[in-house]
């Protein structure tokens, strides 16, 4: 997995319900490495597919329970460490033929996990697919090699295009035909981590005694909180809450919300991609009320050189004009967002849209949402809140701004919110 393998952190917060504690003798560190493993590993994350059997803690806050929730959850901010697979344009890899049309070829670019079965302590292997990578057949008109490759063959693609989302079972992938590859390959083997026993004999005497002083600390805390953990079912098997006492003198308006910290370290560092974890926020104000205000349609007033504009749709179509100042104007002064987008997307050959916009239009847009946050505190507060979720525009209509019908689609929006929210939050660092 030379090339395409790298790792990244992440910032996680896992939950131990009642159940998970019931049973006095557990090891809260082991349980939630395993239900990190079970949310991270063997799928998408925001930095690659996240290898199996490769997750591990790295940190971890004292557990809490959530204000507002009584569910009997013990909640755990950690950082963790990861091995991903997020192969760049160019990268070469071996994979198997599980598709073969008029189209084209579709291969699968598998990993293949070797642990010990609980119960028969026996090794098994299973193979789970990574990368699926599209060869379409108009990339290879007159190739003989490719046409004779047949579902099941093994055959070296060199990867030139990779799209995922969080949560998604598998990177897919456009690439290019390398050859039929030897039929004696076998997928890469992910090795099951095992736990690393310090020995007390020569130099690491210290170390072990470092180490067996850290986990008594852990023991007599992990100790702590299964007795917080007991009173809590004690409480919820008896269906009774205790009210909460209020503080002298302080009241609701005055408790400040918890901020994100300064972590600062992305893993994966990628020059205009943010840092971001956690569960998705999706918003579009046609969808959703939530966050209705992050879509360019939400009537709000911003200015830009000195002239007022009443939404970000309205300066993004107009500014498609800029040799038609008078048109612009008539963009700027439309009764909705709606209509000035319609007006932006004339077909009037007397109203040519300017020959750069393709590339101008990030940038035009990003202009807009800097007013727009700078000049309104309150939602500029309600971005920087959502930090570090990721922020997805949910529009099936639009593959380039949102996440497309696929749900795999750029979400260019999106991505600039998150880089003005780093800005903000100071994490421009991570972008």
């Amino acid at each position: 997995m030379e090339g395409i393998e790298t790792l990244a952190l992440f910032e996680e917060k896992i939950s131990l319900t009642p159940r998970d504690l019931a049973n006095h003798k557990i090891n809260i560190q082991s349980v939630i490495a395993a239900k990190l493993a079970e949310k991270l590993e063997g799928k998408c994350s925001l930095h690659g597919w996240v290898l199996p059997n490769s997750s591990k803690v790295l940190s971890r806050s004292m557990g809490y329970i959530e204000k507002g929730r009584f569910t009997g959850d013990i909640v755990f901010h950690i950082q963790a460490q990861a091995r991903v697979l997020n192969p760049p344009s160019g990268s070469h890899v071996v994979g198997e033929v599980i598709g073969n049309n008029m189209m084209g070829m579709y291969v699968s670019y598998k990993v293949r996990m070797r642990q010990e079965d609980r119960k028969t302590k026996q090794i098994v292997l299973s193979d789970i697919d990574a990368i699926k990578i599209i060869l379409p057949r108009d990339l290879h008109i007159g190739d003989e090699s490719f046409s004779k490759i047949e579902i099941g063959d093994t055959v070296h693609v060199e990867i030139k295009k990779s799209r995922f989302q969080v949560n998604d079972k598998f990177i897919l992938s456009v690439g290019v035909f390398g050859g039929k590859a030897d039929s004696n390959y076998k997928p890469p083997v992910v090795e099951e981590e095992e736990n690393v026993v310090v020995e007390e004999t020569g130099p690491s005497k210290e170390a072990a005694a470092r180490t067996a002083a850290f986990q008594r600390e852990e023991a007599k805390r992990d100790e702590e909180e299964r007795k917080e953990a007991d009173k809590l079912r004690l409480v919820f098997n008896e269906d009774v809450i205790p009210p909460l006492e209020p503080i002298a003198g302080v009241t609701a308006s005055q408790v400040e919300k918890p901020v994100a910290q300064g972590y600062r370290t992305s893993g994966v560092l990628q020059p205009g991609i943010p840092y971001a974890s956690g569960e998705p926020i999706y918003f579009n104000a046609a969808k959703f009320e939530a966050y209705k205000e992050f879509d360019n349609r939400f009537p709000i007033q911003f200015t830009v050189d000195g002239v007022n504009w009443p939404s970000v749709e309205h300066y993004y179509q107009a500014m498609k004009f800029p040799e038609l100042p008078e048109f612009q104007e008539q963009i700027r002064l439309a009764p909705s967002a709606a209509t000035a987008a319609k007006l932006g997307k004339t077909k009037d050959p007397s109203k040519p849209i300017r020959g750069d916009w393709k590339e101008k239009r990030e940038s035009i847009l990003q202009t807009a949402l800097v007013a727009k946050f700078d000049q309104n505190p309150a939602l500029d507060k309600m971005l920087i809140d959502t930090y570090p979720r990721p922020l997805v525009f949910a529009d099936a209509n639009d593959a380039f701004w949102g996440y497309g019908r696929t749900k795999m689609g750029q979400n260019k929006l999106g991505t600039l919110l998150m880089n003005l929210r780093n800005s903000k939050t100071g994490m421009e660092g991570l972008n």
